[in-house]
């Protein structure tokens, strides 16, 4: 999934269905630096609760610019959305 989204523009990867905690390692280091255009969150809402999910990702240890993207700016970006 990181080799397609690397390749082409017009894909992203949402990181929805799988709880943060286990996210493969590769995963977090790709958000974490040259990926952090390509991602967005997501939960499966109601089966991944929010709140857990999101209290996962802050224990991923992102950087917070990364951090940021993948909770918010990239979304925004994407679907031309304004603060």
């Amino acid at each position: 999934m990181i080799a397609m989204a690397w390749k082409h523009a017009n894909v992203y990867i949402g990181c929805d269905a799988h709880r943060p905690t286990y996210w493969p390692e590769s995963f977090i280091k790709y958000m974490n630096s040259y990926g952090q255009d390509k991602v967005i969150f997501g939960t499966d809402f109601p089966i991944l609760d929010f709140k857990r999910a999101r209290d996962e990702v802050e224990n991923l240890g992102l950087r917070p610019v990364p951090k940021e993207k993948l909770l918010r700016g990239n979304a925004m970006r994407i679907y031309g959305l304004s603060a």
